[in-house]
């Protein structure tokens, strides 16, 4: 078994677990995360207050898993909609995905609505919507206004709600984040992307 760090370009639906594994003794909690559009079922478990990433490889089970995430759509919610968060989010809408979008910049909303997502006037009101949000930003100033500022998603995040960062920040950012996130009953995830805009617009 190898831990390795998540790095994630496109949505992913998270499924609560009834399973549960050990690690140094510890009983962990499990989820099941399938990844759209492949047949690659990876477990993560909580560890000291961090997510990790089991990687496991492809079987009937992760086939099935694949298969049931696909057939149901779960809103996802997409906060930031520049050069690398715009081709994510139309990704998300070409596979199917109901999309709940806002950015800073609502001119940069435009093309995304005439593609079906619905645009919302703030990162809490994008909350409100979805329970699996990934926020692609361009600085750590950024992510802490979107995540904790006055109209942030912690205003109005729900408990269980998965929280995906793709954007490229201080780790210390993201560490505060997580914590924040977890007071509220959200996991966060730091998720970064590599490649550029051709990649994610792929």
């Amino acid at each position: 078994m190898t831990w390795a760090k998540l790095d994630v370009s496109m949505m992913l639906t998270l499924q609560p677990g009834d399973e549960s594994t050990t690690w140094n003794d510890d009983i962990l909690p499990c989820w099941s995360l399938h990844l759209p559009g492949t047949l690659t079922l990876m477990r993560l478990f909580l560890r000291e207050g961090e997510m990790m990433m089991l990687s496991c490889c492809t079987s009937d089970a992760a086939r099935a898993g694949s298969t049931r995430s696909m057939a149901s759509k779960t809103p996802v919610g997409f906060i930031g909609l520049g050069n690398m968060g715009s081709p994510m989010a139309k990704n998300l809408i070409k596979n199917g995905y109901p999309v709940i979008a806002t950015d800073v910049f609502p001119e940069c909303c435009k093309e995304l609505q005439d593609l079906g997502a619905q645009v919302v006037d703030s990162p809490a009101y994008v909350a409100e919507k979805a329970d699996r949000i990934i926020t692609m930003l361009p600085s750590s100033p950024n992510v802490i206004e979107v995540y904790t500022g006055s109209n942030g998603i912690l205003k109005k995040v729900k408990k269980g709600t998965l929280l995906v960062d793709s954007s490229t920040i201080d780790p210390a950012v993201a560490k505060e984040m997580a914590v924040a996130a977890e007071k509220m009953g959200a996991v966060f995830m730091d998720a970064p992307v590599s490649g550029g805009m051709l990649v994610c617009a792929q």
